[in-house]
C-alpha cells in the first residue's frame, strides 16, 4: 500500500521541510534507530551482508539461550554515532513549535545485563544531545505488561518505549489521555508508517509521515572475514568488538 502521506527525506534538514507547515502543536514522534543514531561498526552499513544481524537474531532469540545477555552487552558495548550531525539543532528548532518525542520498539525494564532500558536509551541519546519534550506527564507504565506482553510499553523523559506492544497501538492509547491536532511520524521503515497512519484514520486525526533514508548516504564497507568473526564472537562469547578491536582480536586468533 502507497500513501499520499507519506514522503521520502535522505538529511534532517529535508525531514524538517516536510514537517514544516504541520499545525502546530502537533505531535511528531521520532523513530531511534536508524534514524536519528545508527551503530558506529560498518558491519551495520547499508552495504553490509550483516545489516540485519541483531534483527535475525531476535527473531531467532529461541535459538540462543543467552538471548537478552547477548543483546544487552550488544547495546552496552556498541559505539553510536547521529545518523546526520545536524539532527540535534533540527529537533531543538522543531520543539518551538511542536511536542517531539521519541518512538522507539525496545523491550521495557530490566533487559539481560541492563537494569532499565529506560533510562539506557535516555542517556545514550542524551550523550549524543538529542532531547525530546515533557508535556506528556506519566508516572505508570502507559500499557502493562501482560501474560504474553512480558515488557509494558514505558514512557520515560519525552521516549516512548513500546515494550511488547507495537508503535500504533502506543499511539492508540497515547490518545486516551493526550490528544493532538496532528501528528507526525519519520522512521527508516514504511510498514511502521503505514501502521500508525492506520490508527490516525481511526482516531481522525491528519498525519504526515517521512520516510528516512539517511542510513543508505553513510560511507564505509566492512570486511567480510572480520564481520563474520564478529558476529561469532558476540553469539558465542556475548561480547561485542568494534571494527578495530575485532581486526586485532581476529589477527591474533588467525595469525598469517
Amino acid at each position: 500500500m502507497s500513501s499520499s502521506h507519506i514522503v521520502t527525506a535522505h538529511t534532517a534538514h529535508e525531514t524538517r521541510s516536510h514537517l514544516t507547515g504541520t499545525m502546530p502543536g502537533s505531535g511528531l514522534f521520532f523513530d531511534i534507530d536508524n534514524t536519528l543514531i545508527t551503530p558506529q561498526s560498518h558491519l551495520f552499513r547499508v552495504s553490509s551482508p550483516y545489516q540485519s544481524l541483531i534483527d535475525d537474531i531476535k527473531k531467532q532469540k529461541e535459538d540462543f539461550p543467552h538471548y537478552e545477555k547477548i543483546i544487552s552487552n550488544w547495546r552496552l558495548a556498541r559505539k553510536v554515532m547521529l545518523v546526520d550531525e545536524n539532527w540535534p539543532n533540527v529537533m531543538n528548532m522543531l520543539k518551538k513549535n511542536y511536542a517531539v518525542y521519541g518512538l522507539t520498539k525496545m523491550d521495557t525494564g530490566t533487559f539481560g545485563s541492563i537494569p532499565s532500558m529506560e533510562e539506557w536509551r535516555y542517556n545514550e541519546l542524551a550523550r549524543l544531545g538529542l532531547h525530546f519534550s515533557h508535556q506528556y506527564q506519566a508516572t505508570h507504565p502507559l500499557i502493562k505488561a501482560a501474560a504474553n506482553f512480558p515488557y509494558s510499553a514505558i514512557y520515560y523523559q519525552g521516549i516512548f518505549l513500546t515494550g511488547s506492544y507495537t508503535k500504533k497501538e502506543v499511539i492508540q492509547t497515547l490518545f486516551k489521555s493526550l490528544t493532538f491536532p496532528g501528528i507526525s511520524m519519520v522512521d527508516d521503515r514504511f510498514e511502521e508508517l503505514e501502521r500508525v497512519e492506520e490508527a490516525c484514520q481511526e482516531l481522525k486525526v491528519p498525519f504526515k509521515g517521512v520516510l528516512f533514508k539517511g542510513v543508505e548516504t553513510l560511507g564505509g564497507v566492512p570486511n567480510l572475514q572480520i564481520a563474520e568473526f564478529q558476529k561469532q564472537y558476540l553469539i558465542k562469547m556475548a561480547q561485542w568488538l568494534e571494527d578495530e578491536e575485532a581486526a586485532q582480536k581476529f589477527q591474533e586468533t588467525f595469525p598469517h
